[in-house]
């Protein structure tokens, strides 16, 4: 009956070993594939990034077209750059970098989010990764104390086993020699 009780002892030990294990890779797991989505979304902001970035170096070489295009038509029409042509030159200019600005701030923002986005990601999974430590370990703590009671409780039942055996015995016995 001991080796028995032994066995099962062992068998729940290993039993609570791999539980804990398996909780930790699950958490390990959790983390690995947060560290892809975070490296994932970086790359996606990476690219927002360059694309408002083109787009801004693109609309102040729409610029340069427009300004160009208003000299040769101040040029054919004989006027010179000065006074309100260069007026009309200035103001075209500051109204394409001022939209180029608003491109390249826009993307920033977007791939700020992003980034943003790849961070919490990345947090949500080294939280994962600590909650399966706890998890694991409240696990083992109650497989440890679960069978620590039925150690106790099986140590009891075989004194009040022996007790009630020895007093069912002497009972007899009396009820015997009584006859």
């Amino acid at each position: 009956m001991a080796t028995l009780a032994i066995a099962g002892a062992i068998t729940a030990g290993a039993g609570l070993a791999l539980s804990y294990k398996q909780t930790l890779e699950e958490g390990k797991q959790a983390d690995r594939l947060a560290t892809e989505q975070q490296q994932q979304i970086n790359r996606q902001a990476k690219s927002v990034q360059e694309a408002g970035q083109y787009e801004s170096r693109e609309k102040r070489k729409q610029a340069k077209r427009a300004q160009a295009s208003q000299i040769a038509q101040m040029a054919a029409n004989g006027g010179a750059i000065t006074g309100s042509n260069l007026s009309l030159l200035a103001n075209t200019s500051r109204e394409f970098e001022a939209d180029a600005l608003v491109i390249s701030r826009n993307y920033g923002v977007k791939a700020m989010e992003l980034r943003n986005k790849g961070s919490l990601a990345r947090w949500q999974g080294r939280l994962a990764r600590r909650s399966a430590r706890i998890r694991g370990v409240a696990n083992l703590a109650t497989g440890i104390g679960t069978m620590f009671l039925m150690s106790q409780a099986g140590g009891k039942q075989k004194d009040t086993g022996s007790s009630s055996s020895s007093s069912s015995s002497s009972s007899s016995s009396s009820s015997s020699s009584s006859s």
